[in-house]
């Protein structure tokens, strides 16, 4: 609705249901890229575009903060397959670091026991 607003076409923006309930007001959409498949990681590099130029576009940071997230493993396969991940869209810039188990508990004491990486 955006995009077309800004094109200078009419637009209005229907909610489903009560305005702001569900993910209209719970948050701002599917903002990582971590995560995502190779098929839907090229429309999240735009997004991820955009969201960096909220305050030119809209007046407003919308309170978004980029930040990363924490991907667990609890089994060696597990952690196999959170690299062969990383691997697979390592052309995305996507920063992904994977940690070893030992490196993990340094940086994070508060995780339990059971975490591969």
């Amino acid at each position: 609705a955006l995009a077309l607003r800004r094109m200078g076409v009419a637009t209005a923006l229907i909610d489903g249901g009560a305005s702001g309930a569900r993910a209209s007001g719970v948050n701002f959409g599917g903002v990582r890229r971590q995560g995502r498949s190779i098929e839907q990681l090229y429309l999240a590099q735009r997004a991820h575009g955009i969201w960096s130029r909220l305050p030119d576009l809209i007046g407003t940071d919308a309170e978004y903060v980029r930040s990363g997230h924490l991907k667990l493993a609890r089994s060696e396969s597990d952690l196999d397959k959170l690299c062969a991940y990383r691997d697979k869209v390592s052309d995305f810039d996507l920063g992904l670091e994977i940690i070893d188990a030992a490196e993990l508990r340094r940086r994070f004491p508060a995780l339990g026991p059971g975490i591969a990486g």
